[in-house]
């Protein structure tokens, strides 16, 4: 995203979907906190999905800049590291699109004004790293953004993705 990421997670609006690409988590870290801040800002749910010690790491960095478990026990702020979406073990892009239906469907119902997610994507496919099937969902996941009361930051690391999957994927987001 570059040194200008904060106007530019300011630009992304709801029916929008980006991706950050990230060689560590202590540079990913910043910038998810700055799109969880921006999403409760504007009344937005927002859930993060990673591993627990990238959870750990942010809920840390997280509570020098606002109150976490206020904002965790109104229902604004959702960290999460399960996996609901896979299916024996294995990441099933149908099952998380319905994730994130659910989400925003619930976030309306609870008085937000939408879902604001994000998510380490190599965490989100677990021991399925297809990478057709990835670049299959990323697209169907771009048009499901459309028109939806949903905003999503897709985290990509640098060390674990090939150069031919990180261009396909920026390819399929909006934003």
């Amino acid at each position: 995203m570059g040194a200008d990421y904060k106007s530019k997670l300011q630009s992304l609006a709801q029916g929008h979907h980006a991706c950050l690409f990230y060689k560590n988590i202590e540079v990913a870290i910043p910038i998810t906190i700055e799109f969880i801040k921006i999403g409760l800002e504007r009344n937005e749910r927002c859930l993060y999905l990673a591993d627990p010690l990238t959870l750990a790491a942010l809920k840390r960095q997280l509570s020098h800049v606002l109150d976490v478990e206020r904002e965790a026990s109104r229902g604004a702020l959702q960290l999460s590291s399960e996996r609901h979406h896979l299916v024996d073990g294995r990441f099933d892009g149908a099952n998380m699109i319905g994730l994130l239906e659910k989400g925003v469907k619930g976030a309306l119902k609870a008085g937000f004004a939408g879902l604001r997610a994000a998510g380490d994507v190599i965490w989100e496919l677990g021991s399925d790293i297809d990478m057709g099937k990835l670049a299959h969902y990323e697209a169907v996941l771009d048009k499901f953004f459309t028109g939806q009361k949903l905003t999503g930051l897709c985290q990509y690391n640098c060390n674990v993705f090939e150069h031919d999957c990180l261009c396909r994927s920026l390819t399929a987001h909006n934003a």
